[in-house]
């Protein structure tokens, strides 16, 4: 039993590692929070999404969403 756990923790960090390698690849803010989001999908089996970075003025900003609807995300309360 306690071999599968191992087997299974070092799959867990080295997914880890893999993302946290594809994510430091490129200094594009798109390419980082779209990743972020469709990694999110696939570790929580969700269809549905956003990505949400407070601005300058401390309101929460939507930068990337999937599978929502554009009227939620245009009415987000800014």
């Amino acid at each position: 039993m306690q071999v599968n756990d191992q087997n299974a923790a070092l799959r867990k960090l080295s997914a880890l590692v893999d993302f946290s390698n594809l994510i430091n690849s490129s200094l594009e803010i798109e390419f980082t929070i779209n990743n972020l989001l469709l990694t999110c999908f696939g570790k929580f089996r969700t269809t549905r999404g956003c990505v949400a970075i407070m601005n300058d003025q401390e309101f929460l900003e939507i930068k990337s969403a999937k599978g929502i609807p554009k009227e939620a995300t245009d009415s987000f309360p800014r």
